[in-house]
């Protein structure tokens, strides 16, 4: 599991994870944050399968980070994903072909994070 500290902000009415190095929109769960949480201080939470890592930036969203490790398991690829002072691990199909300290573009499956 990925880990990250962060602080929920509201800016124009929509809710937001930002850990310093990046900012997610989480307007969609702003609800249940505001009902949950007893501070604006938070982990955010995602699993390695849980993250796409592309070569080309796909959306506003997606968050750029530069390939650390790369580690072949078998039928999958383990990356290690540097953004900002944070390691990302993401698991990715053993054909995905990137350089170490190549700068790619991740998103997170938003229905699949933990806060």
């Amino acid at each position: 599991m990925n880990l990250v500290s962060c602080t929920y902000v509201e800016k124009g009415g929509r809710g937001f994870l930002d850990a310093g190095d990046f900012i997610i929109d989480v307007t969609d769960l702003k609800d249940v944050i505001k009902e949950k949480a007893t501070k604006s201080e938070m982990l955010f939470g995602i699993r390695p399968e849980h993250i796409k890592v592309y070569k080309k930036r796909p959306s506003k969203e997606a968050i750029r980070a530069t390939i650390y490790v790369e580690e072949p398991l078998g039928a999958e690829l383990l990356l290690s994903l540097k953004v900002g002072n944070n390691i990302f691990k993401a698991k990715e199909r053993l054909d995905f072909k990137a350089d170490i300290e190549e700068e790619v573009w991740m998103t997170f499956n938003k229905k699949n994070i933990y806060i």
